[in-house]
């Protein structure tokens, strides 16, 4: 008989209504996508991460929980990023040029 458990991702919570119901590091609202697009895209480290965030405190394991949840949702996670690029835009485009 096998008695394997299936463990789930901890860390990570999605909770409507807050940060428009994305996934986030639990406690935080820090959502995954920013995670990623810090580390994977931008290529901060674990460390950085962790001194830049010290006052809220993440930890490495909340990080790299974020990075299993990317890995494991990597196109809706690549769709948010690309959506804040798209909402990003939009806004430098409304506001007008840069004085």
């Amino acid at each position: 008989m096998n008695d394997t458990s299936i463990l789930a991702i901890t860390h990570i919570v999605q909770t409507p209504g807050i940060c428009g119901g994305v996934p986030r590091i639990a406690g935080t609202r820090i959502t995954i996508d920013w995670i990623v697009g810090q580390m994977i895209y931008a290529g901060r480290t674990l460390d950085e991460m962790v001194a830049e965030y010290a006052h809220i405190p993440l930890t490495p394991a909340q990080l790299h929980a974020a990075l299993s949840y990317f890995y494991d949702h990597q196109v809706e996670v690549d769709n948010l990023i690309e959506e804040s690029k798209t909402q990003l835009a939009e806004v430098r485009r409304q506001s007008g040029p840069a004085i």
